[in-house]
């Protein structure tokens, strides 16, 4: 099996940002370690574009959709337009944010297989993420869940489930949805927020230990069922996502703390499956 990273495209570019658009980040990206980018469509200059940009470089493009509205038929119809439009990208996978934790169970049931049959149709692989806000925002939530939707995907973005139970989760409650996990978001959180300032931080070692033993798990299960590839985004963010001191002066750097978890990881992804 072998591990793809791809940058976040969320604080690099845009406003305030060091590139106007996603495009000016592509050059760099296989120099830096990176199989691609991950982020929204429209952070993209000229999305009609994007294919041969693609292929010219030789990296790929995880498309992350916001695919919201006030019930799983209107979120489900929001995704199916989105995933054609991203479809000539021919990207590895979708990650999706869509529905809502106001849903009721039905409700999220019923958006999730409404999302199953948009992403067949589409010819596409989609994976929903843990998240607030979202349907999937605990762990024992998703598991009814994929237990209800035989077909729904996930991204694991572990540092939600963290936050919104204010501690850890068991290893059991990970196990219990594992088969299902086809992305990972590497991102550090705490019990009282989604991102550590630092995670290179000594403070923050428990914190990145328990974080990586949750991945590694993920690993052995993708291996385990006959994975090629596993993919990973160390998606820390800027403020306010970064922490930031009075005043708004951030605490540490988000760029630096996504290369550099993203280098860890690899080593360690090169370690345990070196053949």
């Amino acid at each position: 099996m072998q591990l793809a990273i791809y940058q976040p495209m969320w604080g690099r570019c845009g406003p305030g940002a060091g590139a106007a658009t996603a495009e000016e980040l592509v050059p760099a990206l296989r120099t830096g370690g990176y199989a691609g980018l991950e982020g929204p469509s429209f952070q993209w200059g000229n999305l009609s574009q994007l294919p041969a940009l693609l292929r010219d470089h030789n990296v790929a493009w995880i498309p992350l959709l916001f695919a919201d509205g006030p019930d799983a038929r209107t979120c489900a119809d929001n995704l199916e337009r989105q995933l054609a439009d991203v479809a000539p990208c021919n990207p590895p996978l979708v990650n999706v944010h869509a529905g809502a934790d106001r849903f009721d169970f039905a409700e999220s049931v019923d958006y999730y297989r409404r999302a199953g049959i948009a992403a067949r149709q589409a010819g596409l692989r989609v994976a929903h993420e843990t998240h607030r806000s979202r349907p999937l925002f605990t762990p024992w939530h998703t598991k009814e869940l994929v237990d209800a939707v035989p077909d729904l995907l996930l991204t694991a973005d572990l540092s939600h489930w963290v936050t919104v139970m204010e501690r850890f989760f068991d290893d059991a409650d990970l196990a219990a949805v594992i088969d299902r996990v086809v992305h990972i978001h590497a991102r550090v959180g705490h019990e009282q927020g989604p991102q550590v300032a630092d995670p290179a931080a000594p403070e923050w070692a428990r914190h990145l230990d328990q974080f990586e033993e949750w991945w590694l798990q993920v690993w052995r299960h993708q291996a385990a069922r006959g994975d090629a590839t596993s993919t990973l985004t160390p998606e820390f963010g800027p403020p306010p996502y970064q922490p930031v001191a009075p005043g708004g002066l951030p605490i540490g750097d988000f760029v630096a703390s996504q290369d550099w978890l993203a280098k860890r990881e690899r080593d360690r992804f090169t370690l345990e499956f070196a053949e």
